[in-house]
């Protein structure tokens, strides 16, 4: 048994954390990538904050103290992470969700927060907080077509394989991949879906779901734990 780790580089090591004790091997495959599309135009006099909602955004922001002493909302560790990596000193953690990130916006005193977002997002900030929020398209993520050899291999001799999913982009995307290889069963997977919402795609390319409880890799590997527990004891 193997677990997928379906997620960019950019959270290798969160996931590493989260899902590293069942003692399985991690097998790293991206579904989406990050691919920046256009240069950062935003001038940093126009701003006061910044919006981060991925780790990949945070990479593309030009050098210098200009951008670097703004304070950052940033969702999720593994943003928060690369933010500083990538030298913001004032990172606050809004939650997972962008539910939460709006909440936790609703109490700040920003006058103008620039939010450089991928192409597909889950919420437009900017439609929001009256204009105090502008958003700039800075990255596409691109949806992988087909798994390497290596790993096709690998999945075709693995037992089963459970495949953390964390947005119906991605879950989408492994049952195109699934479906184009055309060798591998959907009953030797199981999905694992950050949400109810994630995994609702059409034709499913697994045998069974699981779904975390709240909307976190955590709550994801607990929901796995779980699954392992029960499945245990009905054997």
């Amino acid at each position: 048994m193997i677990i997928l780790n379906t997620r960019p580089s950019h959270y290798r090591e969160s996931f590493a954390s989260d899902f590293g004790g069942f003692s399985l091997p991690i097998i790293e495959s991206a579904l989406l990538k990050a691919q920046a599309i256009d240069a950062w135009l935003a001038q940093a006099n126009d701003f006061d904050s910044l919006i981060f909602t991925s780790p990949f955004a945070p990479t593309l922001c030009p050098g210098g103290s200009d951008w670097r002493n703004k304070p950052v909302f940033a969702v999720g560790p593994a943003t928060a992470a690369a933010a500083r990596r990538a030298g913001f000193a004032k990172v606050l953690i809004t939650g997972h969700t962008a539910e939460e990130l709006v909440a936790v916006l609703e109490g700040q005193s920003f006058r103008r927060a620039l939010y450089p977002s991928g192409v597909d997002i889950t919420e437009d900030l900017s439609q929001q907080f009256g204009g105090r929020i502008v958003r700039s398209i800075v990255y596409r993520m691109t949806p992988v077509e087909e798994f390497s050899p290596h790993l096709l291999g690998e999945l075709q001799a693995a037992r089963h394989v459970f495949v953390p999913l964390f947005s119906r982009r991605s879950a989408e995307t492994f049952v195109a991949v699934v479906r184009h290889c055309a060798v591998l069963h959907p009953q030797k997977f199981t999905a694992i879906g950050i949400s109810k919402k994630a995994l609702a795609v059409s034709q499913p390319a697994w045998g069974a779901a699981i779904i975390a409880r709240v909307p976190t890799s955590a709550s994801m590997a607990a929901a796995l734990a779980e699954h392992q527990t029960t499945t245990q004891l009905a054997a």
